[in-house]
């Protein structure tokens, strides 16, 4: 597979707060752990590489953000020659490869926050935390409807083989849906908590990212990096401590629109659905090349359907019959060898 990593020179560490761009996108966003469709190429992207605990050694990620009108989603790319998971069951993930995110939607408050950590085997430890004064959280485990969030891998390598990797990359769709208010059973919300759920235009969020790395290849020693910190040690500048909101950055969701729906269409190239909406079933015609991929993705992201061509290169069509799948709005997705994309929206009714 393709990895899109970006080689990052040796850079000094600074610690003013970052702040990340976040495009709407209007095209389809596939949850499949592979950051190839043209909306990431025109995400803006950072790097999540400030080590302020010292004793870093070279660990690099590229992260990148978009969202639509239903969902955040988080790519990362991570350059990694020792691929480690081990944890299969229960949460106790700190011995493995792991990604901590922290996301407060109500930018006024950003001490009461969301948090989510996951291994590459989806053992995922997820919460609810007010950070204090000192530093030092409030814990609450309970997050309701933190199911919902999606977390796909693409793995160039081998987990936990003891020979030299290249790395792996990862999506997180992250529902609107679940940010539906402070939801404590250990302590009251702030006042006037308002999570700014969708984002519209010119919102801000408080929001960090950080990598623990296990490098079984050289050494079993752990390192962290982080994509943003203040220098704030509520421990001691020799304590890790990834989950004080004092350190984190902002995203700003901008007016900026991506929308590959016509992205790179020739002008002898058309999709067509009919009838759309539709019930039972769906007629796709298309006039051009036979894409090298065509599939239907679900309102989260995922593959709903895959969908065969008959024809030629003036009359291609395929049908699709969905049974046992919800109502709402899906995407057909034609992919191209030269990395083109078409998408058109399609609603089904019942």
């Amino acid at each position: 597979m393709l990895f899109l990593f970006l080689l990052i020179s040796a850079l000094s560490v600074s610690y003013a707060g970052d702040t990340l761009r976040v495009k709407h996108s209007f095209a389809a966003v596939s949850v499949d752990g592979i950051l190839n469709e043209p909306v990431w190429m025109e995400a803006e992207s950072t790097d999540v590489i400030k080590t302020p605990w010292g004793g870093g050694r070279g660990s690099r990620m590229k992260m990148r953000i978009l969202r639509d009108d239903s969902a955040i989603y988080i790519g990362l790319n991570v350059i990694d020659t020792s691929i480690v998971a081990v944890c299969t069951t229960g949460t106790s993930i700190d011995g493995d490869e792991m990604i901590e995110m922290h996301i407060s939607p109500d930018a006024a408050n950003p001490a009461y926050f969301y948090y989510l950590e996951h291994n590459l085997r989806q053992i995922r430890r997820k919460g609810i935390r007010h950070s204090q004064s000192s530093g030092k959280n409030d814990w609450n485990t309970v997050w309701p409807n933190s199911d919902q969030i999606t977390i796909t891998y693409k793995v160039n390598g081998t987990i936990n083989d003891q020979v030299r990797d290249t790395g792996w990359s990862e999506e997180i769709r992250v529902p609107f849906s679940v940010f539906t208010g402070w939801q404590t059973t250990l302590y009251a919300a702030p006042a006037g908590w308002k999570p700014a759920t969708p984002p519209s235009d010119s919102v801000v969020w408080r929001f960090n990212l950080c990598r623990q790395n296990q490098n079984y290849y050289k050494d079993s020693l752990s390192d962290w990096t982080i994509w943003n910190h203040n220098g704030n040690y509520p421990y001691g500048v020799t304590g890790v401590h990834l989950h004080d909101h004092n350190n984190f950055g902002t995203i700003l969701f901008l007016k900026d629109r991506i929308s590959a729906e016509k992205r790179g269409v020739k002008d002898s190239e058309k999709l067509e659905l009919s009838p759309n909406p539709f019930r039972s079933s769906l007629g796709i015609n298309f006039r051009g090349e036979k894409p090298v991929k065509s599939v239907i993705l679900s309102p989260d992201g995922k593959v709903a359907g895959i969908l065969e061509f008959s024809g030629n290169g003036k009359n291609r069509h395929a049908e699709w019959k969905p049974k046992n799948i919800p109502a709402g709005v899906y995407i057909v997705l034609l992919s191209f060898a030269d990395g083109r994309q078409i998408s058109v929206k399609t609603l089904l009714l019942r």
